[in-house]
């Protein structure tokens, strides 16, 4: 199946660039969604940030965590 681009115009799949703010019920179910199905969805999972870092530890990939909500846009 060829999934539309922008504009509703067929071509290539575009890759979207997703952060998860919040490490919550819901924030823990999208980042295993997309770590595991993403790429076949043209996502890409490029940050979660939770007050708690605490709660982050050994669930998500270090390099993923981000530190201070106010750096997201360098991702």
């Amino acid at each position: 199946m060829e999934r539309l681009g922008p504009g509703g115009r067929a071509g290539k799949q575009m890759t979207r660039r997703v952060g998860i703010v919040g490490y919550g019920s819901l924030g823990q179910y999208l980042v295993d969604m997309i770590v595991q199905a993403g790429a076949e969805q043209g996502l890409q999972l490029v940050f979660v940030w939770n007050r708690s870092q605490e709660k982050m530890r050994g669930r998500v990939p270090e390099e993923l965590q981000l530190k201070d909500l106010n750096m997201f846009g360098d991702r």
